[in-house]
């Protein structure tokens, strides 16, 4: 199969980087087979529910059962989920398996756990972990333990309060110090990547300007164009897992479609 060579002076502009912050969405893990709420691999329904109602606030305060149920089961499902390669790739780079050192900062729109579970560490979990629950009245964290089937509370134990899932419902605003958080890692970079990223959140849209102003260099990497296709430099039509772990080879394959904007 003919390779299509990346061009050289990409290879070098990556390659004079000095600090990295990757954007991760729900398209590194499909590979992993977790399901997404938008786009390929989307759950549309539960309970005759949208999946878009039941991750908003408005299905929490009328219908909290449903919400925990359809949590739930996403959990379910994500019990079996392991690291792609896309994770793989990542955790490499954190590593610093580079020829020099590299700082690196990993932001992620996914609750799944699974770059915790590649071993990657520092991660700015954007909109939360399916694998802790928040107690509505007292704010208490309860760790439930990733990847394992175990029977979670129902109620906290400190106040015996109502618990809720610790991730971000759609409609609400991120806290304030993870925003904080990623405008910092942001602003130590020259080099941003985003990986699977929809571009539907708000406050996502404000990240990458801040990219845009203060990093030379901005690379998105999903199968189709996005809401955010036009603050990047270069675009790399194509599943992350078939292109990141070619990134820092010399090609990628035609059908990655690569191209300059």
């Amino acid at each position: 199969m003919h390779k299509l060579e990346i061009p050289e002076e990409i290879i070098m502009q990556f390659g004079r980087s000095k600090a990295l912050c990757v954007l991760t969405g729900a398209g590194i893990s499909l590979a992993s087979g977790v399901p997404t709420f938008s786009g390929a691999g989307k759950i549309s329904y539960f309970r005759n529910y949208t999946s878009d109602y039941l991750a908003s606030s408005a299905a929490w305060r009328d219908y909290p059962e449903i919400v925990i149920e359809f949590y739930d089961e996403l959990r379910n499902r994500i019990y079996k989920a392991r690291p792609s390669i896309s994770h793989q790739t990542l955790h490499g780079w954190e590593q610093r398996r580079f020829a020099y050192p590299l700082k690196f900062f990993l932001l992620t729109l996914n609750f799944d756990g699974l770059h915790h579970l590649m071993g990657s560490s520092d991660i700015i979990e954007l909109q939360g972990t399916i694998w802790q629950l928040r107690c509505t009245f007292c704010q208490t964290i309860v760790d439930l333990v990733p990847f394992r089937q175990l029977p979670k509370p129902d109620t906290c134990d400190i106040c015996q309060g109502e618990l809720r899932p610790n991730i971000l419902f759609k409609d609400e605003l991120i806290p304030r110090a993870i925003y904080r958080q990623a405008v910092i890692a942001i602003e130590q970079s020259d080099t941003f990547m985003a990986i699977g990223v929809s571009g539907k959140n708000p406050y996502i849209h404000q990240l990458v300007k801040i990219a845009r102003r203060r990093c030379r260099n901005l690379i998105e990497v999903n199968p189709q164009i996005t809401p955010l296709s036009e603050y990047f430099d270069v675009l790399i039509r194509s599943r992350a897992e078939e292109v990141l772990p070619q990134f820092y080879w010399d090609y990628l394959s035609e059908e990655n479609n690569f191209f300059w904007i």
